[in-house]
């Protein structure tokens, strides 16, 4: 009994021990390990556990978001006519062992993506697709182009990244940002099997504002031998990250049957993974049809191919509140 009892310990911290993941600063050796398992992935971004960390260490945090909100609420009652296209700049940094691994054909590819789902022009909303009792014609498009300002390569010696910054800060192994204020910076790292990506909410630090992305769901296209996660292989990990960095919440508010903040988009319970089947429905009130193809919700990359028209408004409140120097008439 005792060398049962011995041997069933002994398990158990192995156990522990292997669910217990941590940045690393050990030196890499080799590289190109097989993507973790989606199992891994209950949680797919951090952005609302980051913002809520940086809230409990700065209350202040809190109350711009909080003006923010309120200023968003105006700028829905007086939306002005739409704009011409608007262009962002975009740094990626890429941070790994072998920073050529993400080539540039890659990095485009990225920003293909975002160019057609920010503008509603994306290959899933032609023809008939399935919108849970929603209008095609209402889908959001925010006039935007995001253009590639600035590639940066750091072959780290870091082995994977956390959600505490480190990849922005060269001293810790990562990259600092290029012009945080004015371009959007995205780091593109390992994020140890954790999480996809995490972005910062508007009002941050300034050093740390941008977006990081696990290089196994970036971009689409990878050449052989590439090692990525299958189910987020469409480059949408990035827009789920950026409809963050523009003020927009996961669709279930982070909480059973919350808020979104959005009047457009329904209420649902929780999180969606993989691609629910059509006509799935929200525990949060009678036939309430749930948006799984929201960008902001869970599903997988190839069931999310919608922003609504509220989230665009959302988005450009954020834009002309926060975010506006980000924003720019021409680029070169």
């Amino acid at each position: 009994m005792k060398t049962q009892i011995r041997t069933l310990l002994v398990f158990l911290v192995i156990a522990l021990l292997s669910c217990h993941k941590q940045e690393s600063s050990q030196p890499v050796t080799e590289y190109g390990r097989s993507a973790p398992s989606k199992g891994s992935l209950k949680e797919k971004c951090a952005s609302q556990i980051v913002l809520e960390q940086q809230i409990k260490e700065n209350p202040a945090r809190g109350q711009y978001l909080d003006k923010l909100e309120a200023a968003t609420k105006n700028y829905k009652r007086s939306k002005a006519p739409a704009e011409p296209v608007k262009y962002i700049p975009v740094v990626v940094h890429v941070v790994l062992p072998n920073s050529n691994l993400v080539t540039a054909d890659l990095i485009q590819s990225q920003l293909d993506v975002l160019n057609y789902d920010f503008n509603a022009t994306n290959q899933e909303l032609k023809g008939n697709p399935y919108l849970a009792g929603f209008m095609k014609e209402n889908a959001g498009s925010l006039g935007v182009k995001f253009v590639l300002a600035q590639t940066v390569r750091v072959n780290t010696t870091v082995a994977s990244f956390g959600t505490n910054d480190a990849v922005k800060m060269a001293a810790r192994g990562g990259s600092d940002a290029v012009d945080p204020s004015t371009k959007l910076n995205i780091w593109v790292c390992d994020l140890g099997g954790i999480y996809l990506g995490y972005a910062q909410f508007p009002g941050g630090k300034e050093w740390a504002d941008g977006v990081v992305l696990d290089y196994r769901s970036f971009g689409i296209g990878r050449k052989a031998g590439f090692p990525y996660y299958v189910d987020y292989a469409l480059g949408r990990t990035a827009t789920h990250e950026i409809g963050h960095w523009m003020n927009l919440r996961h669709i279930w508010g982070d909480r059973t049957c919350g808020t979104d903040y959005v009047d457009d988009t329904p209420v649902h319970d929780s999180p969606n993974f993989y691609c629910p089947e059509k006509g799935h429905l929200s525990l949060c009130g009678p036939n309430i049809l749930e948006q799984w193809m929201n960008y902001m919700d869970y599903s997988d990359d190839a069931c999310l191919y919608l922003f609504t028209r509220g989230q665009q408004f959302r988005m450009e409140a954020a834009a002309a509140e926060s975010r506006a120097a980000y924003f720019y008439n021409s680029w070169p």
